[in-house]
C-alpha cells in the first residue's frame, strides 16, 4: 500500500498543471488512435484572435468513428499562428496535425 504525506493536497498551481496536461495527452492520444484507424478524414480551422491579441486558429477533425459506427467531429486544440498568408496558414495545419500524430497519407 502506498501512502503520502498528510499535507500533500496536490493543489499547487504546478501539480494542477501537470494532471491537466497528462489528460490532455490521454484524450488526444484516444482521439489520433480513432482518426488513424478511420482512414480518412476532414480538417475544419478558423483562424480568429484571442484576448492577448494573439491569432490562433481552432483545430478540429471530422471522421467516422468506428467504434459508434457515425460521424464524428472533435476539437483538437487551438493552434498560434504567425503568418497569415495561405500558405503559411497551410503550413502550421500540417504541421500541427503532424505533430498530433494524424497520418496525413489518408
Amino acid at each position: 500500500m502506498l501512502s503520502s504525506a498528510h499535507n500533500a493536497t496536490y493543489l499547487s498551481p504546478t501539480i494542477q498543471n501537470e494532471i491537466t496536461d497528462a489528460c490532455n495527452d490521454l484524450i488526444s492520444g484516444e482521439l489520433v488512435r480513432k482518426v488513424n484507424a478511420a482512414r480518412c478524414f476532414s480538417v475544419l480551422a478558423d483562424v480568429m484572435a484571442d484576448v492577448s491579441g494573439v491569432e490562433q486558429f481552432s483545430l478540429c477533425v471530422r471522421y467516422m468513428d468506428l467504434e459508434l459506427g457515425k460521424g464524428t467531429e472533435d476539437f483538437l486544440g487551438f493552434v498560434p499562428v504567425y503568418d497569415l498568408p495561405g500558405k503559411g496558414l497551410a503550413q502550421v495545419l500540417v504541421d500541427s496535425l503532424c505533430k498530433r500524430g494524424i497520418d496525413m497519407q489518408y
